[in-house]
C-alpha cells in the first residue's frame, strides 16, 4: 500500500490504495463455515484499518445465500471497555443463487461509502447462514520466493489470529457488542475491502447573517452553524469555535450560535456587527472554517397597554390620558406630541401624559394623536385616537328636572319611566343608555321660619333607583327642620 503524506504531515495514513491483505479472495480455497453465530469482526493486524479515508469497494467468495451486512466497528476507547466495538458503519448486499461460488464485488454509492480511520476493524453479519467461505491459514506462504511478482505486497507467514465469532443483535449505527467471545486462529474469511481519500468538508449554509436585539437574553440561540461532509460515518475529531468572544458561543451538541453574556449596549448607538469563526477538522484532519456576521440592534420604546382609542368629555382640562412607556433595555424615556389628524394647537405631552393646552376648550369631535417616544437611541411611535363626548346642554338638549312639592303624609312617586328622549342620539358618539335613574339634584325644606336644603335623605331613599315610593314624614326625608313643606 502506497501512504501519502497530507494535511500538514499530520502522524496519520490517507487511504488511496488496497489495503495490505494475506491473499487476494480468488487465490484462496474455499471452505464452507460451519462455526455457530452470525457476526464476525476481524481484529488481526492484517484487517485493522490503518489509513484514513472510505471504504468504495467490497469483496466476498459466498457459499450460502442471504443477505449480508458489511459493518465497521471502533473501539469505545473508555476504561474497561477494552473489548467493546462500536458500529459506524454499516453496507448491506443479498447473495443470491447465481453469486455463489465466485467472487462478488459490491460498490456503494457515494453517500454511503463508509469513512475510516485507522483502528477501526473490519465485520460482517450474515444471521447465521454462513454466507462466506475461508481459508485455512498457510503459515509457510511467502510470496516473495514463489516467483509470483503480483504477490508483491502480500505479507508472508502473516496468518490472522484475531478473528471472533458470535451472536449479535441485528446491526444498526451505533450498537455495541462486546466482542469477548469465541476466538478462530488459522483462518482467513473471503471479506475484502478497498479504500479511497475522503471528502472535504465544507461550511454551506443557507444563511450566514443573524441580527437580534441587543436585549436578548444570555444562552438564547441566535442561529444554526454547522459543516456539511459527504462522507458516511465521518465525524469530526476538533472543533475550535472562537472561545474568547466576548458575547457568543458555540453549542457543539446543537451546533448553534448562542448569547454568552450581556449583549453590547450603548445609548446613542443603534447596532453593532460582530463577526463569529468557528475552526473543524474530520477524521482525516480536513480543516474546514466557518464565519458568520451577527448584527445586534437597540429597540426603542414600547407601549404595552395604549389602546385603540380613548374617550374624554368636551368640560375636561388638563390631563386629559396618560399612557405607559417601557423600554426592552432598561433606557430612560422621554416623550413629546409627534402629529395630530386634523391639525390642532389644543394640546401637548407632558411626561407620559396628553395634556389640554392651558385656556383651551376641546372642540371638534375626535383627533388621532400620535405620539413619539426615545431612549436617547431611537424613536418609536404611537397611535390612538381620542374621542370627544359632547355635554348635551351646550349643543341645545335640555337635562330633564322635575320639580315635586309635597306635603307631611303625601305618599311621593318619581320614576324614570319613558325617559329616554330619540333626539338624545343626535349627536356623535352618543351611546343610549341601558337604564336611566333617578338622580337628587336640589332638596327645599320649609317649616315655619326655618328652611333646609338636606339631600341625604332624599337621595338615601332614591338616588340610582329607577323608580322610587315613600311615605313623606319626617323620619323619612329626615330634614334638620322636622315638618318638610317643599322639596
Amino acid at each position: 500500500m502506497t501512504w501519502t503524506c497530507l494535511r500538514d504531515c499530520k502522524t496519520v495514513h490517507y487511504c488511496t490504495e488496497k489495503p495490505d491483505r494475506y491473499k487476494e479472495i480468488d487465490s484462496m480455497s474455499h471452505s464452507t463455515d460451519a462455526e455457530s453465530g452470525n457476526g464476525i469482526i476481524l481484529e488481526s493486524d492484517i484487517h485493522v484499518v490503518r489509513c484514513c479515508g472510505l471504504i468504495h469497494k467490497w469483496e466476498i467468495y459466498p457459499k450460502n445465500t442471504g443477505e449480508l451486512i458489511f459493518i465497521v466497528w471502533r473501539p469505545t476507547g473508555k476504561a474497561g471497555e477494552e473489548r467493546k466495538r462500536t458500529i459506524v458503519g454499516i453496507n448491506k448486499v443479498t447473495v443470491t443463487g447465481s453469486d455463489l461460488n465466485k467472487k462478488k464485488g459490491y460498490k456503494p454509492s457515494n453517500s454511503e461509502r463508509i469513512a475510516i480511520t485507522a483502528g477501526d476493524m473490519i465485520g460482517i453479519y450474515d444471521g447465521g447462514r454462513n454466507i462466506i467461505s475461508y481459508e485455512v491459514c498457510d503459515s509457510t506462504f511467502n510470496p516473495s520466493v514463489s516467483g509470483d511478482t503480483s504477490q508483491k505486497n502480500y505479507i508472508p507467514n502473516y496468518c490472522p489470529t484475531n478473528t471472533y465469532k458470535k451472536t449479535i443483535s441485528y446491526p444498526a449505527v451505533g450498537n455495541t457488542e462486546d466482542w469477548s467471545s469465541t476466538l478462530l486462529s488459522g483462518r482467513v474469511y473471503a471479506v475484502q475491502y478497498e479504500t479511497t481519500s475522503n471528502t472535504l468538508p465544507t461550511f454551506t449554509m443557507p444563511t450566514y447573517t443573524a441580527s437580534i436585539p441587543d436585549h436578548t437574553p444570555i444562552d438564547s440561540s441566535i442561529m444554526d452553524f454547522y459543516f456539511t461532509d459527504a462522507d458516511y460515518g465521518d465525524f469530526y475529531r476538533l472543533i475550535v469555535p472562537d472561545d474568547g468572544h466576548s458575547y457568543f458561543y458555540f453549542d457543539s451538541n446543537e451546533e448553534s450560535v448562542h448569547v454568552k453574556t450581556s449583549l453590547y449596549h450603548y445609548v446613542g448607538t443603534h447596532q453593532k456587527v460582530s463577526t463569529f469563526t468557528v475552526k473543524a477538522q474530520d477524521s482525516c484532519y480536513n480543516s474546514v472554517s466557518g464565519t458568520v456576521t451577527i448584527t445586534t440592534y437597540n429597540v426603542g420604546p414600547d407601549y404595552p397597554d395604549l389602546p385603540a382609542s380613548v374617550t374624554v368629555d368636551d368640560v375636561d382640562t388638563g390631563t386629559l390620558y396618560t399612557f405607559t412607556v417601557t423600554d426592552p433595555s432598561g433606557d430612560d424615556t422621554t416623550c413629546k406630541l409627534q402629529t395630530t389628524s386634523p391639525s390642532t394647537s389644543l394640546f401637548y405631552v407632558s411626561g407620559y401624559s396628553l395634556m389640554l393646552n392651558s385656556g383651551s376648550t376641546l372642540t371638534g369631535d375626535s383627533y388621532d394623536i400620535t405620539i413619539a417616544c426615545t431612549d436617547g437611541t431611537d424613536y418609536t411611535e404611537a397611535t390612538f385616537t381620542l374621542n370627544i363626548r359632547r355635554n348635551e346642554t351646550e349643543i341645545g338638549e335640555p337635562q330633564l328636572y322635575y320639580y315635586n312639592t309635597y306635603a307631611e303624609g303625601d305618599v311621593a312617586t318619581l320614576s324614570c319611566d319613558n325617559e329616554i328622549q330619540s333626539g338624545l342620539d343626535s349627536y356623535t358618539d352618543y351611546v343610549k343608555p341601558d337604564e336611566p335613574y333617578i338622580v337628587i339634584d336640589e332638596v327645599q325644606y320649609v317649616y315655619y321660619w326655618c328652611k333646609s336644603t338636606d339631600r341625604y335623605g332624599i337621595e338615601g331613599l332614591c338616588a340610582n333607583e329607577t323608580e322610587c315610593t315613600f311615605n313623606v314624614t319626617n323620619a323619612n326625608v329626615g330634614s334638620s327642620c322636622g315638618q318638610p313643606y317643599n322639596w
